[in-house]
């Protein structure tokens, strides 16, 4: 399972512990000795230890890289706190209510369905008389364990890995679905199954969900009756196969009874898979076919017309599945969503001004020239001009995106003397400038502070935006930008002179922002209509201009350091370049990772940090010969174990063939 899917086998591992705690109590005999009792124990408990170390063993191999790369980001750190949490979360009762056609789970309220013969199935096990207490008693207490795991905290942070959880929940509710599948089957597989039971099961069933819609409307009224309408079918129906099995009456009508419940249940299921496939279907996925295809045609005919190392980054990203079109399109970007991510590259663009949104990703969907100039990036994607930029006409326009091409995007690799320029963290744009005098050797100043005015507060029960008067460069090529940090989301629409409009402060929003001069007004009004609140930082406001004179200078000195020969592929990376005195580094536009091997002219250097995320390699006076290599941190040790496993797993099949003893495991 941990091959297949590492998160759910984790969750899996958990349930089967309790599982294991359930199974040994439902077959407890009293009659057995006490010394019997301990011996069939121990045994069944170190059978299921092996097997469990075992099957992790099988899949170390995948295992423990995906543990190592959990450690480089927030998703390594287990949140222990809510383990200690004794807390309800939601109403229970919305186990009940939820078991409609076509509910979905959502925060505190889980949603359960799995038919109507199932659930027909527990109630009428726990009512039926001849089912023994004490097996009763151990269901139940399963039953109440798996619905606690949806609403008791501690059992919550467990299923939930110990991570909080941010949205697609319950992902572990089909460990709950199992368990009613499971006192389901207890009923319906046993002898004792009656017409009574099952009768009285599916109209409390029936009223229970009605009652409970109608106190509180959770689910739509027509699929809240229909439900009901067929508790009381597919009881009928079963009540109808009892009693002529019961009556011994032709085998043809038992026969065509036992069809008729089939068909009632899949028919059941059906509609509720119909109902659920409208709601998570992509209705327009013709439209998102021909985009992709649209984008496909785009960056091929970039990489067919260039084809040097560098990055490509888009101003449009309106969904979360739009940051991994590099992946789909093979190309390099600035912009990724994954559910593990490399903290240290994600707090590098943040500071950067690509703010971190959640725990997964950074937002960037503007274009800032002079991070994305440093970090290679060559080519930009974007519906609307950016200052600074050269559209590259020969290159059509695709899903309304036009190319453009960066003049001042840095080689991936640049050779730099040594120094301690310190990085300036009063914000995104300093931060920037301190780079680049990283570079240079000294400090330079890339962008130039605006001086601007807040010319109107802002007022919600007004309808009254928030104003700032932002006095623009006068003379000489600019590009300006500005950002209005937030200390909580005001749900906001941006408005730059009413020709550059962008939602604010809410999800996948910029904290740095592009704004749209043409050099013929002196000032720009940026307006902030926020919805719900203006909470923002007042002393975190900042408007800058990139004096684009003085940066084609400092990245044309930049360019020329260039390494002779530089070769960078996935996994592998190749320079030639000369040193031509002592203290000289080369700046490499490739993350720092653990699973890197470098290697100087043939031995192991120790190698420093720009930014502390990128590689800075220092240099042997003359010739350099650099070679990296990349390995996924713990494949070969999770793929030692995993042979390790294997040779385990066939001893253990041996042992149990030649003894003869597989009730011993």
């Amino acid at each position: 399972m941990i091959i297949a899917n590492w998160y759910s086998a984790g969750i899996n591992c958990i349930f089967s512990g309790f599982w294991f705690i359930f199974e040994y109590a439902r077959n407890y005999q009293k009659k057995d000795a006490a010394k019997d009792q301990l011996v069939n124990l121990l045994k069944n408990g170190l059978s299921y230890v092996f097997a469990m170390v075992l099957g992790i063993m099988l899949s170390a191999f995948l295992f423990i890289p995906t543990v190592k790369a959990l450690q480089g980001s927030s998703r390594g750190d287990l949140k222990w706190d809510n383990l200690f949490d004794n807390k309800i979360t939601g109403d229970i009762k919305t186990v009940l209510q939820n078991y409609v056609y076509g509910a979905t789970s959502a925060e505190n309220s889980v949603a359960l369905f799995c038919g109507c013969i199932v659930a027909i199935g527990v109630i009428a096990f726990f009512l039926n008389k001849k089912i023994k207490v004490s097996v009763k008693a151990k269901c139940g207490l399963l039953l109440l364990f798996a619905i606690l795991s949806m609403y008791w905290k501690p059992l919550i942070s467990a299923f939930s890995m110990f991570q909080d959880v941010n949205g697609y929940w319950y992902r572990y509710s089909y460990l709950a679905i199992f368990v009613l599948i499971y006192i389901a089957g207890e009923y319906f597989l046993g002898s004792e199954y009656g017409m009574v039971p099952t009768s009285v099961s599916a109209i409390l069933l029936s009223v229970m969900i009605v009652l409970l819609n109608h106190a509180k409307h959770a689910q739509p009224i027509r699929e809240v009756y229909a439900t009901a309408l067929m508790f009381l079918v597919t009881g009928f129906a079963f009540g109808l196969v009892i009693f002529i099995k019961s009556k011994n009456i032709n085998i043809r009508f038992y026969q065509s009874s036992i069809l008729l419940m089939a068909f009632l249940c899949i028919g059941d299921s059906v509609y509720n898979s119909v109902l659920l496939m409208d709601k998570y279907a992509e209705h327009d996925s013709y439209l998102r076919s021909k985009e992709a295809k649209e984008a496909s045609k785009q960056i091929s005919m970039i990489q067919s017309r260039d084809r040097g190392v560098y990055r490509i980054t888009q101003t449009y990203a309106g969904i979360n599945a739009n940051y991994d079109e590099a992946f789909a399109h093979n190309y390099w970007s600035l912009a990724g969503y994954t559910s593990s991510p490399n903290d240290m590259q994600r707090g590098f663009l943040d500071k950067a001004g690509y703010n971190i949104m959640g725990p997964n990703f950074c937002v960037v969907n503007t274009s800032m020239l002079g991070i994305d100039s440093f970090l290679g990036t060559k080519y930009v994607l974007s519906s609307y001009p950016i200052n600074g930029l050269k559209r590259v006409k020969d290159i059509g326009e695709y899903n309304g995106r036009k190319t453009y091409l960066n003049p001042y995007a840095l080689p991936m690799a640049v050779q730099y003397k040594d120094n301690n320029v310190a990085y300036n963290l009063a914000n995104h744009f300093e931060y920037q400038n301190s780079l680049y005098s990283k570079l240079i050797g000294k400090k330079v100043s890339v962008y130039q502070p605006l001086n601007f005015s807040l010319v109107q507060e802002g007022d919600i029960k007004q309808k009254k935006p928030m104003i700032y008067k932002v006095s623009l460069p006068k003379n000489g090529k600019y590009t300006v930008y500005g950002m209005i940090p937030w200390n909580t989301w005001v749900n906001a629409e941006l408005n730059v002179d009413d020709k550059y409009k962008i939602p604010y402060s809410s999800w996948l929003s910029p904290v740095v922002f592009h704004m749209s001069t043409d050099g013929s007004k002196e000032t720009a009004n940026v307006s902030l209509a926020a919805k719900t609140s203006y909470d923002i930082k007042r002393d975190g406001v900042a408007f800058y201009a990139l004096d684009l004179k003085e940066f084609a200078k400092i990245t044309s000195k930049l360019k020329v350091r260039e390494p002779k020969f530089m070769q960078i592929k996935n996994g592998d990376v190749k320079i030639m370049t000369t040193a031509k005195e002592k203290g000289e580094s080369l700046y490499l536009s490739v993350p720092c990772d653990k699973g890197w091997t470098i290697k100087l002219n043939g031995k192991d250097v120790q190698t420093q940090m720009i930014g502390d995320c990128l590689y800075s390699i220092p240099l042997r006076k003359g010739k350099n010969n650099l070679s990296m290599h990349y390995m996924v941190p713990g494949f070969f040790k999770g793929l030692v174990e995993t042979l390790i496993g294997i040779i385990l797993l066939g001893i253990w099949i041996t042992v149990c063939k030649c003894f003869k003893a597989r009730e011993i495991f």
